[in-house]
């Protein structure tokens, strides 16, 4: 039996979420999806005009489910934020890393939906806009599971979570002076060198222009203040300098976990030097970690593998920390918890996009220990 065009629409969007979130949206083709999907390239742009279009409906898709979640959770935002979040596995990777993808026009449109649905939970929780942007957080976490926990225990999991997130109150917020990309970082630390200043300045041009494709060695070195064929002499590729900064944060991470390892005298010694430590690091370098969570995929191989291992055994060191901390939670639970404290941290510590508010590190510390000790029943 031939499928229907709509029963064809929606697995060309199921199969594009799967590869889109596995490789990145620019390393896929639609001829790519046309033979996962099993028809011609000429058929697949009969349901889609472009690659674009086909972003732009998956997006689209998204902030319809979320906005249904919340429409029908019965009054209960927490509960409704935690199914969508179990379900909707790809909203994180295809809001971050991807929607940058489309046209400034979409993209405005988009993010006056999301506003709305921001808006929607923050009256219906907390009433505190930075919680709603700490539970979304929570919620885009689930993207980054490198295997998917039972579905049931999760969603139990991670309105636990959510619930602690929205009990937290007394956080203040800041509004820093907006830093730009480039030439004020270099003229403002003399001492760093190029080598150095190529590995900062990367992540940051990355989220500023887009993405890892929209950055080239000519921007990076004229960033950094020489021209793109003397960047060359410091990294053989673009993606070589990548995976430097994404190892270099890695290592970071692992020496701060190590020293909160030998220096803690109890379990809950180690939780504060190990949240203190995080948050330190995604204050220094928010760029860095969040163009390491998003964009690793988007680098050729080798780099890719070597990138996601160094944020495997990152990841895999904060499992066995709250594993010690919280002995009374299964390794699922532990693998739910650790995402979305990071995710949390790495969102909160610096402004989005959408707004330019900083949580200060002594209530990020405060609101992460409460999520460790109580996010989880």
């Amino acid at each position: 039996m031939t499928p229907r065009p709509r029963d064809r629409k929606r697995t060309i969007r199921a199969v594009a979420t799967r590869l889109f979130r596995a490789h990145g949206f620019a390393r896929v083709g639609l001829a790519e999806i046309a033979e996962v999907v099993g028809i011609s390239a000429p058929a697949l742009y009969k349901h889609f005009r472009s690659k674009q279009d086909l972003l732009c409906a998956l997006l689209e898709d998204e902030l319809a489910a979320l906005d249904e979640a919340l429409a029908v959770g019965g009054g209960d935002i927490y509960d409704a934020l935690a199914t969508f979040a179990a379900e909707r596995t790809a909203f994180g990777v295809l809001w971050q890393r991807e929607r940058p993808k489309v046209d400034s026009a979409d993209r405005a449109r988009f993010d006056e939906r999301m506003a709305a649905l921001r808006d929607r939970v923050t009256i219906g929780t907390t009433g505190e806009p930075v919680l709603t942007r700490a539970m979304l957080s929570v919620v885009e976490s689930t993207t980054y599971y490198a295997d998917r926990p039972d579905r049931t225990a999760q969603r139990a999991a991670l309105r636990n979570i959510l619930v602690a997130v929205g009990g937290t109150s007394g956080l203040t917020t800041v509004c820093p002076p907006v830093v730009a990309a480039s030439g004020p970082l270099l003229s403002a630390r003399p001492w760093l060198s190029r080598r150095q200043a190529i590995l900062i300045l990367a992540p940051q041009l990355t989220q500023v222009r887009g993405g890892y494709d929209d950055v080239t060695m000519e921007d990076l070195g004229t960033a950094a203040g020489m021209s793109g064929a003397a960047a060359y002499h410091y990294f053989p590729s673009k993606a070589d300098v990548f995976q430097a900064a994404f190892a270099q944060a890695a290592s970071w991470g692992q020496a701060m976990l190590e020293q909160a390892w030998t220096a803690a005298t109890s379990p809950d010694d180690m939780l504060d030097r190990v949240l203190a430590g995080a948050v330190r690091l995604s204050k220094d370098f928010p760029a860095i970690i969040r163009t390491a969570l998003n964009n690793t995929v988007e680098l050729p191989e080798p780099q890719r593998v070597a990138a996601l291992a160094g944020a495997a055994q990152y990841t895999g060191e904060w499992q066995r920390c709250l594993a010690v901390v919280r002995p009374d939670l299964s390794k699922e639970d532990i693998e739910v918890l650790t995402f979305a404290v990071l995710a949390m941290i790495g969102d909160l510590a610096g402004p989005t996009s959408g707004d330019n508010v900083v949580v200060p590190a002594a209530d990020l510390v405060v609101l992460a220990r409460r999520v460790v000790l109580t996010g989880v029943a």
